[in-house]
């Protein structure tokens, strides 16, 4: 009978032992658990924000294509102006003035004037 005795506080010993056992696998398996997740959120993050980085690089790329189109129809434009400033220059050498006429650069007053 104390054979048996022993045998049951062993047993007991075993249990609590086991049971100890388990409770730390479960604190671990926890904290697994709680990496874990922490590693997937990171990876969501990680991934919303490499799609902003794309949407931003796609809007500057956007721009920059404007703005060389603006610039490729500012240099036309000036080009255009050029010729239309020649082309003036061109028609006002045909204008003659009396001798000691001239104009005024005053816009409210452009008339020819005399001396």
């Amino acid at each position: 009978m104390s054979e048996a005795k022993q045998a049951v506080e062993d047993g007991k010993v075993l249990i609590k032992e086991v049971a100890e056992v388990l409770d730390e696998i479960l604190k671990r398996s926890k904290s697994v658990s709680d990496m874990m997740t922490q590693v997937s959120a990171s990876g969501e993050e990680q991934s919303a924000t490499a799609e902003q980085i794309s949407k931003n690089i796609e809007n500057i790329s956007a721009v920059t294509s404007q703005t060389a189109s603006g610039t490729g129809q500012i240099a036309l434009a000036a080009e255009d102006l050029s010729h239309l400033t020649q082309n003036l220059r061109d028609l006002i050498s045909r204008f003659k003035l009396a001798e000691g006429a001239y104009v005024t650069s005053n816009l409210q007053d452009r008339r020819l004037i005399k001396k």
